[in-house]
């Protein structure tokens, strides 16, 4: 994606490359009394085994009061903007988020709630919607590859490729639809194949400075904003 200008980011990345970024400067300043949550609960080591019904998707209150809660965002997104500005600075890396869930789930409203201190000529968003008769005529990683932030941004994907293995698993006619060659369909492992691709594709990513991290908002009210920031920042 070409943005008209980036006056406004260039500036603030000379400023960052002047010093680290300030923790919490601008509209909030986040405070070390603050509670923090603890995102290693939440997170799922490469090799390691989940059973969803196990997993924690509600805790006790972190915050005293809406307030508290809402002052603690705001240090965190003025934080994300400080560490973006050093992003574009340095040009060596960008930030894929991916964001999969079912409807209903929050996904919209973590990211314009953790997001909206970042500068929008930094960062795009790209909501993945059922394939069009150009994507079908690609391989299913073909449309993702090309939505991916070039260095220096964030990219946030609004659901993802993992559709391939969720919704497509489960309604065949969308698969039909991808016209893919019979011997492919028939392969024993063709569902161990892609989830190998998917893998491999990330992997790539990672060694060509395309870090990723997935965020998997359970469907009900909550902290989901603030649990998203924590995971990242």
């Amino acid at each position: 994606m070409v943005y008209p200008s980036t006056t406004g980011l260039r500036r603030d990345a000379e400023d960052a490359r002047r010093g680290p970024p300030l923790k919490g400067h601008g509209s909030g300043r986040y405070r070390e009394d603050m509670p923090k949550t603890d995102t290693r609960k939440y997170r799922v080591r490469p090799g390691e085994r989940v059973r969803l019904k196990r997993w924690p998707t509600r805790t006790k209150p972190l915050f005293d009061s809406k307030e508290q809660y809402s002052e603690a965002l705001a240090a965190h997104v003025a934080e994300l903007s400080s560490l973006q500005n050093l992003l574009y600075a340095d040009d060596h890396y960008s930030l894929l988020v991916i964001f999969q869930a079912m409807d209903a789930a929050g996904k919209d409203s973590a990211i314009k709630h953790v997001m909206s201190g970042v500068n929008p000529q930094g960062c795009q968003v790209y909501s993945f919607k059922h394939p069009g008769p150009e994507e079908l005529d690609h391989d299913y990683l073909w449309n993702p590859v090309r939505r991916l932030p070039e260095r220096g941004h964030i990219g946030i994907f609004n659901r993802s490729y993992y559709e391939e293995v969720l919704i497509v698993k489960v309604h065949a006619e969308i698969l039909a639809a991808q016209n893919l060659p019979q011997e492919s369909l028939d392969e024993k492992d063709f569902w161990q194949e892609r989830y190998k691709s998917m893998v491999n594709l990330e992997r790539h990513l990672h060694h060509n400075g395309t870090p990723h991290r997935e965020v998997l908002p359970p469907p009900f009210k909550g902290r989901a904003a603030e649990t998203v920031s924590g995971a990242v920042r």
